[in-house]
């Protein structure tokens, strides 16, 4: 927090927040990732990636767009919100990203839209209405927060301390092809902040 401090004020962000930040997601980083990664009987529990980052995705072609992967050593049973959440904060355009979240829910959107699709098309839901049932949109933005506050976990427990994170040293590493954008990018990194902290609030709302 003292390293991003100049970054965080010029953002605006409200000091008693930014000092509470961390005790509020201690008192949440368990249940999330309790809801994140304890997927064994859960009818949402499918294959994923588990590094789905930019510098892992290979694209060819335009229409259709094929897709090619590498990278496997993560790869196992969860939620693929899991791998959503991470894809997003690791890799998308700073402009898609807004502390409103409205930028990541035309995302969802789509995403759950295509999703719904695919339902479809093998088998797992006779139409788009028994596909929705199957997999709501609120359960997929529910889990989509879920992850965010994981991926910030990580970002605050071990990534920001490892690169000494603060303004200066996030532009340093922007050549860094591998890395992901919220540890060389000062909006991305500012960015999670604020959604995480809209996030912890929805769930202090409703406890």
């Amino acid at each position: 927090r003292r390293s991003l401090q100049p970054e965080l004020e010029a953002a605006g962000l409200d000091q008693r927040m930014l000092e509470s930040l961390g005790r509020r997601l201690g008192k949440w980083a368990s249940a999330c990732a309790e809801r994140l990664h304890n997927s064994d009987g859960h009818p949402h529990r499918t294959l994923i990636h588990g590094d789905a980052k930019a510098a892992n995705l290979f694209f060819k072609g335009t229409d259709p767009v094929e897709v090619g992967l590498i990278d496997f050593q993560w790869t196992g049973f969860g939620f693929a919100m899991a791998d959503v959440a991470y894809l997003l904060a690791s890799s998308a355009a700073a402009p898609l990203l807004t502390a409103d979240g409205q930028g990541e829910a035309e995302l969802l959107q789509g995403y759950h839209k295509a999703l719904m699709e695919a339902f479809v098309r093998f088998n797992v839901a006779a139409d788009l209405t028994q596909a929705a049932q199957v997999y709501p949109f609120e359960a997929l933005v529910e889990g989509y927060e879920a992850g965010l506050v994981d991926v910030f976990r990580l970002a605050v427990a071990y990534q920001w301390n490892r690169i000494k994170v603060s303004g200066p040293a996030l532009e340093a590493r922007v050549g860094v092809l591998g890395s992901c954008a919220y540890n060389k990018s000062a909006p991305h990194a500012l960015w999670l902040i604020q959604r995480v902290d809209s996030i912890l609030e929805g769930y202090e709302e409703q406890a």
